[in-house]
């Protein structure tokens, strides 16, 4: 496995490192955003005691309930924003790779250079090329999978907190 990671790295040049890096990070994001929705019931909770509150103190106070609501509706979209960035990010930066591997291909095409170093052949930067761009790919498309499946656990709980704005609401029209 140590070899398997240091070859990588070797193969990969920087741009494997940035990647790696922002897989970390992608995943991370992944894993905090799932907690923070898949634990929803404290958003829920705030929202009907808050509620409830305005309710029994104001009476017909639908601003200030649906005031309530977008800010608990604010509170499910966290981390949504800098998710779709870092994936986004991951074949940014493989193409980037990529263009790397490929400016390597030519160098070593045109002869030694100032930059030149042994491994640098035309094999190398092919590879180099390969290698970055299927990565970027690799981290990429699965964070986007998982980023749409939190999308859709959003809109569930957020059709909840609707309901729960409705129910609120219906009482105030009843009393």
């Amino acid at each position: 496995m140590v070899d398997a990671c240091s070859a990588l790295l070797a193969d990969g040049g920087w741009v494997v490192i940035g990647l790696l890096t922002l897989s970390v990070g992608l995943w991370s994001v992944v894993v905090l955003r799932f907690e923070h929705l898949h634990r929803d019931e404290p958003v829920l909770r705030r929202f009907l005691m808050e509620g409830a509150h305005v309710v029994r103190v104001d009476g017909d106070s639908s601003s200030r309930l649906d005031r309530l609501a977008k800010r608990a509706s604010h509170r499910l979209r966290r981390y949504r924003r800098f998710l779709r960035a870092l994936v986004a990010a991951a074949p940014l930066l493989g193409l980037f790779g990529t263009v790397d591997g490929m400016i390597e291909t030519f160098a070593s095409l045109h002869g030694p250079s100032w930059r030149w170093r042994p491994e640098e052949t035309l094999a190398g930067g092919i590879s180099r090329a390969l290698l970055t761009t299927q990565l970027g790919l690799v981290i990429g498309v699965p964070g986007l999978l998982a980023a749409r499946f939190l999308d859709r656990r959003e809109m569930e709980v957020r059709r909840r907190l609707l309901e729960a704005r409705a129910s609120l609401g219906a009482r105030t029209d009843a009393s």
